[in-house]
């Protein structure tokens, strides 16, 4: 069975450069979509088949899920700056972050909406805290918490990315699952 969705985006949300690469298929983090040009619109197509979003994950996850999760996001992040793309347009929510179940693979939603609030900072933020309420254990809750703290001294995805691999030692040293 196939799993797809599809938006339409005014013609000129989505600059050229950005469809030549997201179609390339080149980086291999993002949900596959196709785009289709009409003449004042652009229809993007995602295909989440074989990806599950967060949202249906089973249980509470546990510290080393939260931060793989995490780091993996800002990772894809990082590559997909080095590509010129805008990581604000990366939509960061537990409903639009898809992990391959088989693979752990995170795979992200390229969905570019005019006046997105805050920054990348604000939505990774957001995104912790989405994580934090809903989907993580107790002790996952406090590292997101910590991380939040990290995330409002407005430093890089390099050094939140750094932070998140430390805090990841940190735990599988004290034997946190």
């Amino acid at each position: 069975m196939d799993y797809t969705f599809a938006i339409e985006l005014k013609k000129g949300l989505l600059k050229e450069y950005e469809k030549e690469i997201l179609l390339s298929k080149e980086i291999k983090f993002f949900v596959p979509m196709g785009i289709v040009e009409k003449e004042d619109t652009d229809r993007i197509v995602y295909d989440y088949t074989g990806l599950v979003p967060l949202t249906g994950l089973d249980g509470p996850l546990g510290v080393k899920s939260v931060l793989d999760i995490l780091e993996r996001t800002i990772l894809c992040m990082i590559v997909a700056e080095d590509y010129l793309l805008e990581v604000k347009n990366i939509a960061l929510s537990c409903s639009t972050v898809y992990i391959n179940p088989s693979t752990r693979q995170i795979r992200l939603l390229y969905l570019p909406i005019k006046d997105r609030a805050g920054g990348v900072l604000a939505g990774l933020s957001a995104f912790a805290g989405e994580l934090s309420a809903e989907y993580v254990s107790g002790i996952a809750a406090e590292y997101l918490s910590a991380l939040k703290g990290f995330m409002s001294n407005n430093i890089s995805l390099v050094a939140l990315a750094n932070k998140i691999s430390a805090m990841r030692r940190e735990a599988f040293l004290c034997g946190m699952q």
